[in-house]
């Protein structure tokens, strides 16, 4: 559990510092090219739509192990919106809240035997 805590930190950390630095040089207009590159059909808008599918596959697993509860609809859009940065936080919370038992952690404690 200390590596996937570990891994997800680090990740976090990476991508919060290179948001930042885009942030400085680009500012925050996020939509245009990151839809400018999949209507151009380019290997950046391949990359968008792969990079999107997998937000979305890490939505549904959210939502999946919160039994879709309404809480779990209502932190969805963040979770699908803000990548790594809301699911690797998430990801490292929920470790310590089910006391580093992976079962739990994967499945949600309603669908794992006592």
């Amino acid at each position: 559990m200390l590596a996937l805590r570990a891994i997800c930190a680090c990740l976090v950390a990476v991508v919060a510092i290179y948001t930042l630095v885009v942030i400085g040089r680009e500012g925050l207009d996020l939509i245009t090219p990151f839809f400018g590159g999949v209507l151009a059909m380019t290997w950046q808008g391949q990359f968008n739509v792969d990079f999107s599918a997998y937000l979305l596959l890490s939505t549904v697993w959210f939502l999946w192990r919160n039994a879709f509860s309404t809480q779990a609809w209502v932190f969805a859009p963040l979770v699908c919106v803000g990548g790594i940065l809301v699911f690797g936080c998430y990801l490292i919370w929920l470790s310590f809240r089910v006391r580093g038992r992976m079962d739990v952690l994967l499945l949600g404690p309603s669908r794992v035997a006592p």
